[in-house]
């Protein structure tokens, strides 16, 4: 996955707050692991030190991801379940 550019925001990120991101405790990872599972414990890590689980849910559910780990949660196709 390629992470965003947050020195500026395009315009369909306009549409969605990312400011959240810098604050995420896998904005210095390979966030590779977030989509590529299994989910290793290095996933549960990070995402049970991480203060913004919420805004990172938040963001999924509002741009319809369909797959990874966002906010502590497992997005496929639809479906989620809690790793936390």
């Amino acid at each position: 996955m390629i992470k965003p550019d947050l020195s500026h925001n395009s315009p369909e990120q306009e549409k969605h707050d990312i400011s959240w991101m810098r604050e995420a405790a896998c904005k210095d990872i390979d966030t590779s692991i977030f989509f590529d599972g299994p989910f290793d414990l290095a996933v549960k890590f990070c995402v049970s030190a991480c203060t913004v689980k919420q805004e990172c849910y938040d963001y999924a559910v509002s741009n319809k991801e369909e797959r990874g780990v966002w906010g502590g949660v497992i997005f496929r196709s639809n479906k989620k379940k809690k790793i936390t």
